[in-house]
């Protein structure tokens, strides 16, 4: 190297290189040398050391045979290589698949009842208000608007006359709305009263429901003759349902308009839900629903399955623990949900997280933000309260917004036709109470499906004197007055036409459970990628150590090289740098010497 600078330079400059200098480069160049036969010498010990001591198949028996046995194992190193390589692939394959064992345990845990929902068919009766000349005006205007509007494109004048009078129903919800006091005569669990456990929910379709949570110990016994007896009562007698709405059936079929075929079809829709869960949405998309009317019996087996699901990046579900509650907004100063005391006076209701009360929700936003208005098929979530009771049916609005009725509606109805999946990719919860992104199901639940049903005409009547609970029960909660109930102690024989016998219980004492567990977790993977390594390739945890530690030999010698070399170029250059300067400073002072001497 040091002949390569010296033909570099021209023979004048060399003449300039101060003593001090080339004793500096010299000490550079014997360093040099030095870390040069060090590497030279040094490398092969540190690979013979490693390819003696290492686990990977290969290194020593190449590095120590010739000719075709090198070549022979050469070709087995690739071969062997070539196999880890495709057998870690489809490892990495699977693993990626995320693949599922599900564990079925027949009869492992007791069975427990859901809440029970009875929502009215007809919120009010034409005896309700039969003193208020202001609401009768606005129903009558509201039923002649539906009945002329010539923007309808689907559903019936009845069903959009309900969802129109909403808003109006929840200003006079505490005369107008029903209570369970009128309709509930009788409830046991497994011979055990339980009319005092009903609440009062509302539900934007039914405005409102009857709710009974019950918590009987386990196990529950099974068969017909166990399990949850009612009794329900049409209420005030010689009374006319108004707003008569079967939401379970075709829209077409509301418009039967004669007093015999309202009393026929009056009754009550019955939905099955988890515990402290409830269906916002419309109830009668619930595969687990019946429909009730009045002078029928109905027997009901229930079924439970416990399901645990698995949360997989492709598949994720909500912890039942950590998810937040569902937040609504509450309209019906009645109404009761899991909010406590100083929550439902804000106007606050709440239940446990499920995916079709998030759905709901987001449904809810993404209407607003399209139509400017709240749909009634579902709840307002209690983010968007500062907006007010905005409904889309709302008659009470200014006139522009009327003439374009037809648009809202189809506006809604596009947004009641979209999936759950595009309507979750359009818009997203703002706050806990909105449900999660992406509404997952919640890991564990308890699915409840309906077995059996059997419903036949109910002939027998009831005698209201063997109600004895029923009237034990007004009596303690001082519910006195002439609308709390319609049904005389002294009174006649109640009519089975103005009844219906409810009975609802398990069909087995236990509930199968469904238990999903990852079938390739990280640890299988990391077990079966260390099998095959050490099958083919010999690479165990040891072998990174003993690559680290080869790299790290070879950089100990490599680096002092590496460094004194570019240290000797530095020196070099800068030495040549100043052996210019100074030759061309020389030739300077001869030049004005010489101007001198003439």
């Amino acid at each position: 190297m040091a002949e390569d600078v010296n033909n570099s330079v021209v023979p004048g400059i060399q003449r300039y290189a101060t003593q001090i200098e080339e004793d500096q480069e010299a000490r550079l160049e014997e360093k040099v040398q030095k870390c040069v036969e060090l590497y030279r010498n040094s490398r092969w010990n540190i690979w013979m050391d490693f390819a003696e001591t290492t686990t990977l198949h290969g290194p020593i028996h190449i590095t120590c045979t010739k000719r075709f046995l090198r070549a022979y194992y050469v070709i087995v190193v690739a071969f062997m290589s070539s196999f880890f390589i495709a057998h870690a692939a489809y490892l990495f394959i699977q693993y990626l698949s995320f693949p599922i064992l599900t564990e079925i345990k027949y009869g492992n845990i007791d069975f427990t009842y859901p809440d029970i929902t009875l929502c009215p068919n007809s919120p009010f009766t034409d005896a309700a208000i039969a003193d208020n000349t202001d609401l009768a005006r606005t129903l009558n205007t509201s039923e002649a608007f539906w009945r002329e509007a010539n923007q309808i494109k689907f559903g019936s004048p009845r069903w959009h006359h309900k969802r129109s009078m909403l808003s109006v129903f929840h200003k006079s919800a505490e005369k107008l709305g029903k209570r369970p006091s009128q309709h509930v005569l009788e409830c046991q669990v497994n011979k055990q009263e339980c009319l005092d456990n009903f609440i009062i929910t509302e539900h934007p379709l039914y405005y409102r429901c009857f709710t009974l949570r019950v918590h009987p110990r386990p196990p529950v016994p099974a068969g017909p003759t166990n399990g949850i007896r009612l009794i329900l009562h049409r209420g005030r007698p010689n009374a006319y349902p108004l707003l008569l709405v079967a939401e379970e059936e075709p829209s077409i079929l509301q418009s039967v308009d004669s007093p015999e075929a309202a009393l026929a079809k009056d009754g009550f829709f019955l939905a099955f839900h988890e515990k402290g869960t409830f269906p916002t949405f419309p109830v009668q998309s619930l595969p687990n629903g019946l429909s009730l009317r009045f002078g029928q019996s109905m027997r009901v087996g229930l079924e439970e399955i416990h399901y645990e699901a698995v949360n997989l990046s492709t598949r994720a579900c909500a912890d039942g623990d950590y998810a937040p509650q569902i937040e609504l907004l509450r309209l019906d100063k009645q109404s009761e949900s899991n909010a406590l005391p100083g929550e439902a006076d804000q106007k606050m209701v709440k239940f446990k997280y499920t995916r079709q009360n998030c759905v709901a929700i987001m449904r809810q936003r993404l209407t607003y933000e399209r139509c400017r208005c709240f749909s009634e098929a579902y709840a307002i979530p209690y983010s968007m309260r500062d907006i007010g009771q905005v409904w889309c049916h709302d008659l009470a609005t200014s006139t522009s917004k009327i003439i374009h009725f037809g648009d809202t509606l189809d506006c809604i109805r596009k947004i009641e036709m979209m999936t759950d999946d595009e309507v979750l990719a359009e818009t997203k919860p703002v706050s806990p109470g909105d449900g999660l992104n992406g509404c997952p199901l919640r890991c564990k639940r308890r699915m409840i499906n309906v077995h059996s049903s059997l419903q036949t005409k109910l002939v027998q009547s009831l005698n209201p004197q063997t109600l004895i609970p029923y009237y034990e029960m007004l009596h303690l909660k001082q519910l006195t007055g002439p609308d709390d109930a319609f049904v005389n102690q002294t009174g006649a024989p109640l009519d089975p036409q103005d009844l219906i016998f409810l009975d609802i219980h398990p069909v087995s004492e236990m509930v199968n459970q469904i238990i999903e567990n990852p079938g390739y977790t990280i640890t299988k993977f990391l077990a079966d990628l260390g099998g095959i390594s050490g099958l083919y390739v010999g690479i165990t945890m040891y072998t990174v150590a003993e690559i680290i530690d080869l790299i790290t030999q070879f950089l100990f010698i490599y680096i002092p090289y590496l460094w004194s070399v570019t240290t000797l170029q530095m020196t070099r250059k800068r030495n040549l740098a100043a052996q210019v300067e100074r030759h061309m400073a020389e030739e300077t002072m001869k030049e004005e010497k010489g101007e001198e001497d003439k």
